[in-house]
């Protein structure tokens, strides 16, 4: 059962998702000093942002389902 959530996650890029992430705030408009901050501390626009990069990290294909 362990290798099989190995596989699992590691499909998933598990690892990588933080540094997604950063990348995706950064490239926002996010401050480097800004990415650890609680969220609940944020304003309501850098709260729809970090909702935008959500949906970034995501990746969906949204091009397939419009097809």
């Amino acid at each position: 059962m362990l290798e099989e959530v190995q596989q699992t996650l590691e499909s998933l890029a598990v690892g990588s998702t933080e540094a997604t992430a950063r990348r995706i705030l950064l490239g926002l408009g996010f401050p480097p000093d800004q990415l650890d901050a609680p969220f609940a501390s944020l304003s309501g626009g850098w709260r729809s942002r970090c909702a935008l990069a959500i949906g970034l990290v995501q990746c969906p294909d949204i091009v397939g389902k419009l097809s």
